[in-house]
């Protein structure tokens, strides 16, 4: 069963700390690594975990860590026949962990030069889902590359899955706003459900059957779809372990489980159970 996914890859540079440094202030890192990451690819990674066949659609730079993005794709059985080489710098993404959060800095790279649609159309004929990250609808080639999918996928009647990200709502918040319609599942964090819509009841901004997923980190996740909420309490760990990324395998393992069950309750089980998989991992 094919995920076709549009999106980010990038390289991850991760470095956990005691707390955040006031401005001008030195902190020691507690530890520090280099992974590949990206919505896209992590998402990508957790679907094939499950058994399922994730379909990258991206790009990364002429350089050695683009060539280590393919062989990575390669060492865990993801394709990359449709993972395009830009003259760019591969994206990178520096992230400082603490044991309560994580914020990130972002250089984009040969994200933006994503382009040639149609490559996939024959993809997006044969999948059982899409899943676009928002960043994706930012900028550069890759914003148009990913609203010609997003309008074919409608065309075709696809279930669409939209992963929202904090800087794509700074950079593109009208244009992220517009498009939430579109898709039949909406995922994104409590920071960026309140950086869109303040207080407004969750249950108010979704109609139908459009659904919206929000995780809390720790705190769980709340799903609400048909006038209707599902809450969950994940189990994951109490300790200081790296959360990047954790949403995004959160994320993952819901899209398998709807593909696997159909059934919501059973996809938040299975998508907290990956999600703490993820963070036990590093």
């Amino acid at each position: 069963m094919k995920i076709l996914l549009v999106g980010d890859i990038n390289v991850d540079i991760l470095g956990e700390l005691p707390r955040f440094p006031f401005e001008g202030e030195e902190v020691e890192l507690e530890d520090s690594g280099v992974r590949i990451g990206g919505a896209a690819f992590n998402t990508a990674v957790v679907l094939r975990r499950h058994g399922l066949t994730p379909v990258l659609f991206a790009s990364v730079g002429e350089d050695l860590f683009g060539r280590s993005v393919l062989c990575k794709c390669r060492e865990i059985g993801i394709s990359t026949d449709f993972i395009q080489l830009k003259s760019p710098i591969t994206g990178m993404v520096f992230s400082l962990n603490t044991q309560r959060d994580r914020t990130m800095f972002t250089i984009r790279g040969a994200n933006k030069e994503l382009s040639e649609p149609e490559k996939v159309y024959d993809i997006l004929k044969e999948c059982e889902m899409l899943y676009i990250s928002s960043y994706a609808f930012i900028e550069g080639k890759q914003k148009a590359t990913a609203y010609d999918i997003l309008s074919r996928a409608k065309l075709l009647k696809k279930f669409a899955v939209l992963s929202v990200s904090f800087l794509s709502i700074i950079k593109n918040r009208e244009g992220i706003a517009e498009i939430l319609d579109a898709f039949d599942l909406v995922s994104m964090n409590n920071l960026e459900y309140m950086e869109l819509f303040g207080h407004k009841n969750p249950l108010q901004v979704v109609y139908g059957k459009k659904a919206l997923l929000v995780t809390k980190g720790r705190g769980g996740a709340d799903y609400y779809s048909n006038g209707e909420r599902v809450g969950l309490q994940p189990d994951l760990t109490s300790s200081s372990r790296c959360l990047t990324g954790a949403g995004d395998a959160f994320l993952g393992g819901f899209m398998a489980g709807l593909v696997l069950y159909s059934d919501v309750r059973k996809a938040l089980q299975l998508a907290t159970g990956s999600a703490r998989d993820w963070i036990m991992q590093e």
